[in-house]
């Protein structure tokens, strides 16, 4: 049976990226709890298989920090993993309360158990508690006012090791044994390239930095950009003395940190979603079903499908497909109906509430049933 780009059944577009939320929900199930906090307006930063180039941003260092340096391009942070009953594989991670000058549970047990060997018996159980070194960055992508947050292992084995890799290439760079000076607000800054190669863990594959170059800058980051970049320990999701104790001891944490995700409503979760969901379907270029499809950039033909996914309408003006309201008028959440206020069986799927509902299996089958 010949290919026929005209007559396309494209299913239910919003079932992928439902089917991603309740992923995310699963997987919020299982919390760990978080040694930092991403601040409002910011994301996270993972590599990918693409080439980057960014600014690597400075923030203050608090007074309460032992190294007062005033401003620095990154933070170097010793955590403690805690055990999380509920989830063994991720552990709580708490940001060591020396940091702040205060007396740490976790080093206290430390202290207590060393002996002054390694190895045997004592060493397993002293090895817990001694603390992790990880690192913080704010990455600036180039040509946007965007702000990343990068984090990694300070202490990286092999040529997957950013911070190796940063420090080793701006000394080869640098000028009478001195780092080239990257990070610096001024001209004598530079852009961070870097290029990345796939890689695996126990079976996790992963993207990790193959090269890091540095260029000159086309022009200074704004300097709105470190306006925003919050102060290094304000952004540490610091614990209490008794709860970390009391984690330490295998207890639950008072919280999980309030993190970007925590932040959002459920009027941004839901326009976030309607918004993946609209992603999701192939644009209409606007021809007619009896019209010849044109030649698209890639060299491939496109064509239109002769009707729009379900949750959409085709808009008069260039055939674009456009998202609908949500959610549709209420109806009565008794006798089967929907306990959200969405219209049983011909809403499904529209809302993010969708993911989680106990109504969802009855709330399909009446879709499927026509009912």
């Amino acid at each position: 049976m010949a290919f026929n780009r005209n007559n396309l059944n494209l299913g239910n577009q919003f079932s992928h990226a439902a089917e991603v939320a309740r992923g995310e929900a699963r997987e919020s199930n299982n919390r760990s709890r978080p040694y930092y906090k991403i601040p409002s307006g910011m994301k996270a930063h993972k590599w990918t298989a693409k080439e980057e180039r960014f600014n690597i941003l400075l923030a203050k260092n608090n007074a309460t920090d032992s190294d007062i340096t005033g401003y620095k391009f990154y933070k170097a942070v010793p955590i403690h993993e805690l055990p999380n009953l509920a989830d063994p594989k991720h552990p709580h991670r708490y940001p060591c309360l020396k940091i702040l000058g205060k007396p740490c549970p976790c080093c206290e047990r430390k202290d207590q158990l060393d002996d002054g060997s390694k190895g045997g018996e004592n060493w397993a159980r002293i090895k817990p508690f001694i603390p992790k070194d990880r690192v913080l960055y704010y990455f600036n992508p180039e040509g946007t006012s965007d702000i990343l947050v990068h984090e990694c292992a300070a202490k990286q084995t092999g040529e997957s090791a950013f911070p190796q890799r940063l420090m080793a290439q701006a000394t080869a760079m640098g000028n009478g044994g001195l780092p080239l000076s990257f990070a610096a607000p001024t001209a004598d800054g530079s852009i961070i390239k870097v290029n990345t190669a796939k890689n695996s863990y126990e079976g996790n594959e992963y993207y990790a930095p193959s090269a890091v170059n540095f260029f000159p800058r086309k022009e200074l980051p704004a300097d709105e950009l470190y306006d925003r970049c919050v102060p290094w320990n304000e952004i540490l999701n610091f614990g209490t003395y008794e709860e970390m104790e009391r984690v330490m001891n295998g207890g639950e944490p008072d919280d999980f940190g309030d993190t970007n995700q925590n932040e959002r409503t459920e009027e941004q979760k839901q326009a976030e979603f309607e918004r993946a969901c609209e992603e999701s379907v192939p644009r209409n270029n606007g021809f007619k079903a009896s019209e010849q499809p044109q030649n698209s950039d890639n060299g491939f033909r496109t064509s239109p499908e002769q009707s729009a996914p379900r949750g959409f309408t085709t808009s008069p003006a260039g055939g674009q497909p456009v998202q609908r309201d949500f959610p549709s008028e209420p109806v009565n959440s008794q006798a089967g109906g929907c306990p959200n206020g969405l219209k049983f069986g011909s809403d499904f799927e529209s809302s993010r509430k969708c993911c989680n509902c106990n109504a969802y299996e009855a709330c399909r089958n009446a879709r499927r049933n026509g009912n």
